[in-house]
């Protein structure tokens, strides 16, 4: 298994946005025990640096932020069509409609036990849907998107099944790729080229680090720009 390859098959990525550190470090022993990948940050600007460098499945998100505010890393977060859980102190039903109606997928009230801050985690990630991580792409499942670092690749429907086969890493033959985007109606070979194609334009386009890799005769997989070691897709 590639380095690659191993990447798709990472827990999902739960960054904690929070202040006080007692805290933080409970959160990340449990949600670590529970076998996620935690990144932490303890106030904005760091908040925002960690999104662009490795986007996470999910947040959990102090609003009460030192720095940079918490509602100006949540606009941030939501841009990037990543699930929010705002962690609060606040026991206001006001405060948390408002949190609700700004587009959270669900809250915590300090305290909490770990059987909640774990159900709500699991919950949350579950209404998501499957997600699939690799590198600065995120291909989502359930609604048909694939983000560069945040941003829509605009895919027609048939490059999104063909990157989303390819997402799950390792070597995709030909004619899993023709079931993937056609269904198997058509077996013509060179139905997959122009996609490829297209899909390697798209993610150097938007400033991805992966690459379209043809093997040739046999199939496609997706690698790191620069170090594919055979002919490349177009």
């Amino acid at each position: 298994m590639t380095e690659l390859d191993a990447a798709v098959e990472r827990a999902a990525r739960i960054l904690i946005v929070e202040d006080e550190r007692s805290l933080v470090g409970i959160m990340a022993l449990f949600l670590g025990g529970a076998g996620y990948e935690v990144a932490i940050a303890y106030e904005g600007e760091s908040a925002l640096r960690r999104l662009r460098a490795e986007p996470p499945d999910l947040v959990l998100l102090d609003l009460g932020l030192p720095n940079i505010s918490g509602e100006e890393v949540y606009r941030a977060i939501e841009e990037r069509g990543i699930p929010i859980v705002v962690v609060t102190g606040r026991r206001d039903a006001r405060e948390v409609a408002r949190f609700l109606e700004m587009g959270a997928e669900d809250y915590l009230t300090k305290p909490f036990a770990k059987e909640e801050l774990i159900g709500r985690v699991r919950a949350v990630l579950r209404r998501a849907g499957p997600r699939l991580r690799l590198d600065d792409v995120v291909v989502d499942l359930r609604t048909y998107e694939a983000r560069v670092n945040g941003r829509l690749l605009d895919l027609t429907p048939v490059e999104f099944a063909l990157f989303a086969c390819l997402s799950r890493g390792g070597l995709v033959t030909i004619s899993e790729l023709l079931r993937a985007g056609w269904r198997g109606e058509r077996a013509d070979r060179d139905l997959v080229r122009g996609p490829m194609y297209r899909l390697r334009s798209k993610l150097a386009a938007a400033g991805s680090d992966l690459d379209v890799e043809n093997v040739r005769t046999v199939g496609y997989r997706l690698t790191r720009r620069g170090e594919a070691a055979t002919e490349t897709a177009g």
